[in-house]
This record gives structure tokens, C-alpha cells and sequence, in this order.
């Protein structure tokens, strides 16, 4: 989606999800788009490599568009058996029916999660998480205004969101 920071909020949560230690170097390879574009073998090759100390893996591509290399290497994997490995693809807004999503939607081992851009009522629900953590509450009229001033990047917004509530902490 349009948002990086709300795709890259969503691919953090989803490479939670496999279980896998983000940490651990030998079980996740972080990638760049480009990187895989100028060599498409190399996402296969790191699909099909095993874990120096077993288990799954985690194979992370950031910054993904409609890059030839890229879109002939998950083509070729949408037929293959995974193994252990888990594919998980960072990218900026992709048109329907096109390019990458195409790929990714018509396979049935894949999943296209759609980022879409904060509108106030997702804004106002991060405003609330993020100060109901810090056990905060803020006035209506505040979120409001609030509101008007977040929302062009999900991590940002976040961001921004923490500071002030560290800012409130301890105060009446």
C-alpha cells in the first residue's frame, strides 16, 4: 500500500507469526528488492538453502515493486515446495491486476495483505491503543485535533503518539 509505514508495521507483525527469532542471522535473511531484480535465482536459492542450525527460515524482501527478476523469481516459486522457509515481501502500492499482486493473488500458497492508508477513524483506534498501553485517556476534543495532525505514515503517526504520551506520563 501507499503507507510504508503501515506495510512495515503489518510485515513485523506477520514475521511474528512464523515463530521464527527475528534475531537470529542464521534464520532470517533480510533482502532488498534490487537485490533479487539484478539476480532472480538468488530468492530460490535462499528458499531452497537450509538453516545452519535447522529449524524454519525466514527469507524478508524490503522495498518490492514490479521488478522483472523479482516477479519471475515468485513465479517460480508459487509451484515449488517451500520446505521450512517462509517468503514474506515488503511493498509500496501495487495496482490491481498487475505485476507482483497478480502473482501473488492467483498462487494458492500465497497472501497479498492490503495496506491501506489511515482514515480518522483508524487513526483515532491508534491514538487509543497506543494511550490506553501507556494508561492514558485523552479528551474528545483533543483526539480530534490530534487526528487532523497524524495520519500520512502509520509509524510515524506511532511514533509520534509515544513521545506525547511519554511527554503526559505522571501528569494530572
Amino acid at each position: 500500500g501507499p503507507d510504508r509505514g503501515l506495510v512495515s508495521e503489518r510485515a513485523a507483525l506477520l514475521a511474528t507469526k512464523t515463530k521464527i527469532d527475528l534475531k537470529d542471522d542464521f534464520s532470517v535473511q533480510r533482502m532488498e528488492a534490487s537485490d533479487i531484480g539484478s539476480d532472480p535465482g538468488r530468492l530460490i536459492d535462499e528458499v531452497q538453502s537450509i538453516s545452519l542450525f535447522g529449524g524454519d527460515r525466514l527469507i524478508w524482501v524490503r522495498n518490492a515493486g514490479n521488478e522483472r527478476g523479482l516477479m519471475d523469481a515468485v513465479s517460480a516459486l508459487a509451484g515449488m515446495d517451500m520446505g521450512s522457509s517462509h517468503i514474506l515481501i515488503e511493498a509500496g502500492d501495487l495496482k490491481k491486476g498487475g505485476g507482483l499482486r497478480k502473482i501473488v493473488e492467483a498462487s494458492k500458497s500465497a497472501l497479498a495483505v492490503p495496506c491501506y492508508s489511515d482514515d480518522s477513524r483508524s487513526i483515532q483506534a491508534l491514538i487509543v491503543e497506543v494511550f490506553g498501553a501507556a494508561k492514558l485517556t485523552i479528551e474528545c476534543d483533543a483526539r480530534l485535533r490530534l487526528t487532523q495532525l497524524l495520519g500520512r505514515d502509520r509509524l510515524a503517526s506511532r511514533g509520534e503518539l509515544r513521545k506525547l504520551a511519554l511527554y503526559c506520563l505522571g501528569r494530572n
